[in-house]
């Protein structure tokens, strides 16, 4: 008996061959999981016993746009940091939600005359800038402190990030430093998005190779960079990736280019931030995110997404299939694809929960894997084709337009 419409033989072919393609994926599943589980845990933490209450001034930068619901718990959490001294300049990027209001109305109502709040608001750019890049150059060139932390207005810090964080630095004698952040994700689409988009990142970033100065693969936290302001400086600083849509991992590249020193630290107990939960914030983000490897190779993208299809899409089509065939006729390579498929499908989930709960989300999330791998997916071949045809992106309500590079 069989469930398709030709003869006995064409199923059995059709089994035995993807039955194959499904050992294949196994294989690739295994790599892939040793690889991103080796990754995930040898983030290196801030191992500091007693950070630094006191030391040389520090600047922290928060650029903000229309950040108007998020801008006062994060003001909170770095006013009340457990160091001194310290500067917070919050760089309003032409926000028309009254978020600039909001920052002098916290600013009026601060007694401590020790804590130091500027507002710096920006009406336009350069046209050759993106906006959040100017908005940290400019924050840059108004602060005062020997180190430089820049950040967002959607994040949240432990009373002691700041004061560890510099204490990491100075033992260390490391230039740049980025912690990764916990994610807050409060949309059942971004807590499956999120564990996927640290796995690809974990895959083809690992963090031994990023925070070793022998090898080109860079990216910082765009949520937390922490560096010595003669060093950022010397750079080139923002300005030298002014057209960068991605800024964060340009800003990184540029360190390795320049022989200095990065590091990638865990910040899940320190540094929270949060993740949009409407489906167009997260799917603008993804575009933003993916455009900045795919415009450097539209056809390396373009496999990645088939490969994607395969190791996440296909495991789940097939598994129905093989339940099916496997009861049925019995034959030893429906048992056979099935115990692949759900190897799998087991491997993937497994790995995806792993994933999700390191960085702060409900690892019960990872059931919903194909909705979040076909949102990731189709993400990654609509930004291949608008990179192919010199189209826009958004992000921060803005549209920049993306080409692919000439290698």
């Amino acid at each position: 008996m069989s469930f398709f419409p030709f003869s006995q033989a064409s199923p059995l072919l059709l089994a035995t061959t993807l039955a194959l393609l499904l050992t294949l994926v196994s294989l690739s599943w295994t790599i892939i999981s040793i690889r991103v589980v080796r990754s995930q845990w040898r983030i290196p933490p801030l191992n500091i016993t007693v950070p630094r209450d006191k030391g040389p001034l520090i600047s922290v930068i928060i650029t903000a746009r229309n950040e108007v619901h998020s801008i006062t718990q994060t003001l909170q959490t770095v006013l009340c940091q457990k160091y001194s001294p310290l500067e917070t300049i919050v760089v309003d990027d032409g926000s028309d939600d009254g978020t600039a209001m909001k920052v002098q109305q916290i600013k009026k109502r601060l007694t401590d005359g020790d804590i130091h709040l500027r507002l710096l608001r920006i009406k336009s750019r350069p046209h050759n800038w993106v906006g959040r890049t100017y908005a940290c150059h400019r924050g840059a060139k108004l602060a005062k402190g020997k180190w430089l932390l820049f950040t967002d207005a959607d994040i949240e810090l432990a009373p002691t990030t700041v004061s560890s964080t510099l204490a990491y630095a100075t033992e260390s004698n490391i230039d740049f430093i980025s912690a990764k952040p916990r994610f807050n994700c409060n949309g059942r689409i971004s807590k499956t998005i999120v564990p996927l988009l640290d796995q690809v990142i974990s895959l083809f970033f690992p963090i031994e190779l990023v925070n070793s100065q022998n090898d080109q693969r860079a990216y910082l936290y765009g949520s937390f960079i922490f560096v010595n302001r003669d060093t950022y400086l010397k750079l080139g600083g923002h300005s030298s990736v002014r057209g960068e849509v991605v800024e964060d991992r340009a800003l990184g590249e540029l360190v390795k280019r320049a022989g200095l020193s990065l590091r990638i630290v865990d910040g899940l107990d320190i540094i929270q931030t949060t993740w949009p939960n409407k489906f167009w914030s997260i799917w603008v983000g993804l575009q933003r995110i993916l455009s900045s490897s795919i415009r450097r190779d539209i056809m390396e993208g373009i496999l990645f997404g088939v490969a994607g299809v395969f190791l996440w899409l296909l495991p789940w089509v097939l598994l129905p299939f093989y339940l099916i065939q496997a009861s049925v006729l019995g034959e030893g390579i429906f048992a056979a694809g099935l115990a692949g498929a759900l190897y799998s499908l087991c491997l993937m989930t497994i790995l995806t929960g792993l994933v999700s709960r390191r960085t702060g989300i409900n690892p019960l999330n990872s059931v919903l894997l194909p909705i979040g791998a076909t949102i990731f997916l189709s993400a990654v071949f609509y930004t291949a084709y608008k990179v192919a045809r010199g189209g826009t992106i958004m992000w921060k309500d803005r549209s920049y337009r993306v080409r692919s590079i000439t290698k």
